[in-house]
Order: structure tokens, then sequence, then C-alpha cells
């Protein structure tokens, strides 16, 4: 279907999806191309129209290789429209769908899109969707494009809320395990080593790293499950390259690259050995790898014994039991870490984990913030995490318990 925008002759659509779509066009001004991102609906919701306005604010801050260049953005209907810079290319997902990539050829995407992605982040922005439906590769040039920022953030840290697995934002296949929400720590610029390691696995072995049929599925992958190795699917790839990537993909992101130089002296190391002998002798990766910002790990430290503690309770609790853990001490000296450390739960369960502080409480409401906090683990324990809401004839449940409950 032909859209009408001012300044602009609307020609093929190049992607549809549930949201937006997207179409090249020629600006008659100069008659160049350009890409168009509009919402995929004559009655746009507004937070798509959000997504939009907040791409544009992105892009406009990104004047790095690699990244197409924000045109301007045009009213359009009840919403908006993105115009960007025209690149001619497919993605990376359809190449390596089509036929199985060289050595050589894998090494040249990696350490480009490595670049771009440093490159994103010395701009202070987090993208935290990389996958390989972002990335489009000019066939001819072999020149990539990073695309779709509709989820990156200015910030060095963004803390993810635990909810709901069918409310978080972005690709599950690539998610990260913090951005899942389930690790109790922030998201950093390492979010995005994840994601770009479970790209090159699937880009290099044909395969995803991961199987699941739903949200829940996926949450638990990440957190919990050790992909196949890539050898056993390639025969081909070296043992570094294969190490390169699982460390791009560890779970804990202090056990991943800490800066992108280190990771690209690795692929670089590659490049060059299979350049000059046809083969890549194994050497130890991130040997050269170095932070370039101070960093406090999120790690928990000298709480191994209460850790334990708390595992085998649960543990206990799986197979029937009931327990209450009290935990007393001095306010702000963390003592809930050791229960929020260790999301996933043995033998693939599905844990729901509730925990707060208890402080003193007006009197005539003694069981005020028990009720409180409890009453935001309840729907998630209903549910197994799938829905947000209760069902109808729940949402007073707690009215039989009188003025304390409420």
């Amino acid at each position: 279907m032909t859209q009408e925008l001012a300044g602009i002759d609307i020609q093929d659509k190049l992607f549809e999806s549930q949201r937006t779509v997207i179409y090249r066009g020629v600006r008659r001004s100069d008659g160049k191309l350009v890409a168009v991102k509009l919402p995929n609906s004559p009655y746009p919701l507004h937070v798509d129209m959000i997504r939009i306005k907040y791409e544009y604010d992105v892009l406009s801050q990104l004047q790095v290789d690699g990244i197409s260049r924000v045109c301007s953005l045009e009213n359009y209907q009840d919403g908006f429209a993105l115009v960007l810079e025209y690149f001619e290319g497919v993605t990376l997902h359809q190449i390596s769908r089509k036929s199985a990539i060289g050595l050589r050829q894998f090494l040249e995407y990696a350490i480009a899109l490595a670049t771009i992605i440093g490159k994103v982040h010395e701009s202070g922005i987090i993208h935290k969707d990389v996958n390989p439906n972002n990335i489009l590769v000019n066939q001819n040039s072999n020149e990539l494009r990073l695309i779709d920022f509709h989820l990156a953030s200015f910030l060095e840290q963004q803390k993810q809320e635990a909810v709901s697995p069918g409310s978080l934002e972005g690709s599950f296949p690539y998610m990260s395990p913090e951005q899942t929400g389930r690790m109790n720590r922030g998201i950093d610029f390492r979010t995005d080593y994840y994601s770009l390691g479970v790209t090159l696995y699937e880009v290099l072995s044909g395969s995803h790293p991961f199987e699941a049929e739903d949200a829940i599925g996926w949450v638990h992958c990440h957190i919990a499950k050790t992909p196949p190795s890539i050898r056993s699917l390639r025969r081909d790839v070296p043992p570094v390259i294969e190490n390169i990537i699982f460390k791009l993909m560890a779970k804990v992101a202090e056990d991943r690259y800490n800066s992108i130089g280190g990771l690209l002296w690795d692929l670089d190391s590659c490049r060059k050995q299979l350049a000059k002998t046809g083969d890549i002798e194994s050497f130890p990766v991130g040997s050269c790898d170095y932070s370039v910002k101070f960093q406090i790990p999120q790690k928990l430290y000298g709480r191994e014994e209460e850790t334990r503690i708390l595992e085998d309770c649960f543990a206990r609790i799986v197979d029937g039991g009931a327990e209450m853990f009290m935990v007393a001490g001095v306010f702000g000296h963390r003592q809930i870490s050791p229960g929020q450390r260790n999301p996933q739960a043995p033998g693939g369960k599905i844990r729901v984990l509730h925990l707060g502080q208890v402080r003193p409480v007006p009197a005539g409401h003694p069981l005020l913030r028990h009720l409180r906090r409890l009453s935001g683990a309840l729907p998630a324990i209903a549910h197994g995490g799938r829905r947000r809401n209760w069902p109808p004839g729940r949402k007073n449940s707690w009215k039989p318990w009188g003025p304390t409950a409420r």
C-alpha cells in the first residue's frame, strides 16, 4: 500500500512487524534514497509514537560509522515518521541461513560488528537488542550497519526490574541474563557483549545455542543452561574462536570481556594467523583485555555459607516443605543479598523470589509490611509469571482481612 509523506515519494516496503513498517523512499528535494520508519497502524498507540521519537533522539546523538544517519523526524497522520539514510543490504540472519559462512568472512563480520558496538558504547549508549536481524550487510562492499535503537539506553548502568517474562522488551533468543530482570544486577554495556556472543554463535554454527517455546523458557535458557559446543556442530571451527564466543556469552557480566579493545585484539590475532598460515593456533583469550573505566563488580563476596544455607532451604521447600528465615542486622548492610544472588532454581524449577525489609510501622498495622510484600508476590505465584493481572473475583481477595491488610 502506497503511503504519503510530505517531501518524500514512498516506493517499496522493506520490512514489516507488528508495530512498525519500513519503506524505501526518494526525497524530492535532492533525489536521495531514504528509509522511512512508520507505525504499522493508522491509529498508532502512544507507546509506538514514543518509540519512534526516542529512536530519533538516540540516533541524533550517534555520529559514528556503521550507524545509519538520521535525516529528520516528520509528522505523519496521528504519529511520527523517522527518516533515515538508506543503506542497501540484507540482514546477517538471511546471509547465515543461506549458506555456511567461511572463517575468514566470519572474522571480518565479527571485527566490523565489534568495532561498531564499541563506538556506540563510546558515545554513552547501550543498544540492548543486538541480533542478526538488526545487522545489515552490503554484500558488494561487506559494509555493516547496526540498526533499530528503540530500546537503547543512555545510561552507563540501568536497573532491570523483575517483571512477567511476557512484559520484557527485546529479542528473547538474544537477551542477556541480567536483561531478564532475574539476576538482581544492573544492565551495563556488557549486555551487548552477551547478545553479540549469541549472534556470532548462530552465524558461525548455523543454529541458535538454545531452544525454547515461550518467554519463560528463554529466560531459563539464558540464566541456567550451557550452550552446546560449536565444534560439535561445525568441526572446522578452531577452539580459540569457540572460547572467544563463550567468553562473550558468560552468564555473569564480570566473566565477559571488559572492553571492546580486548575482544578486537583476540579477533584480529585470529585473522592474522589465518591469513599467514591458514590455521589458527590456540592462545589465552582475554589476555589483553583491560577495563577502560572503573567499575565496581556486582558479584557477592564473603556470603558463601549464607547462600548455601538458603539454597539448601529452597531444595527442601521444593520437596514439599515450608520454612521461614528472618535475618536481623543494621539497616543498609545488605542482609538480603544472599537470597538475591542466585535466581535460577535447581532442576529447572520455577522460583518466585520476593524479598524486602521490615521496618517499624504505625501502631494498629502490625502486618502491613508483610502484606505489602506478599501482595506483589502472590500474582506471580498464582500464574507462574505468565500473567500480569489478577483474574476476576480475586482482585478484592484482601478485603476479608480487614483494614490492616490494606
